[in-house]
């Protein structure tokens, strides 16, 4: 009976070979939503992206934190802000209000959410 030896190709070979690492594909812009949380200010939120995802776990890793503080973390992180101002401080957000956390909540959760459910559909 013949056998063949199978073997893992170096990271080298398949980049070389794989169109797609090589290829100019574009992954589209990401979604962005906006909140109005109070009649003069509104936020901007981007999708997330796993790069984000990795610094909220290294966040939620990096001590003992609350689910609040984690949830503000996230609002500064996902803030989009407009041409010429900064993004939101962890200050900024502790200030937010109960009403105003809950409407950029639903806007986050519209994002994340849609984004999970498109990649189960597929």
């Amino acid at each position: 009976m013949a056998t063949a030896k199978l073997t893992r190709p170096s990271l080298e070979a398949v980049e070389s070979n794989n169109d797609f690492i090589n290829s100019d594909y574009e992954f589209g812009a990401l979604r962005e939503i906006s909140v109005d949380v109070s009649p003069s200010i509104s936020l901007t939120f981007k999708e997330p992206t796993a790069e984000d995802f990795l610094k909220l776990q290294e966040f939620e890793n990096s001590s003992n934190v609350s689910d609040v503080e984690t949830t503000l973390f996230t609002i500064c992180l996902l803030h989009v802000p407009d041409s010429g101002k900064k993004k939101i401080s962890m200050r900024e957000a502790k200030k937010l209000s109960a009403r105003q956390l809950k409407k950029i909540g639903g806007a986050l959760k519209i994002l994340i959410d849609d984004e999970e459910e498109q990649d189960f559909k597929s």
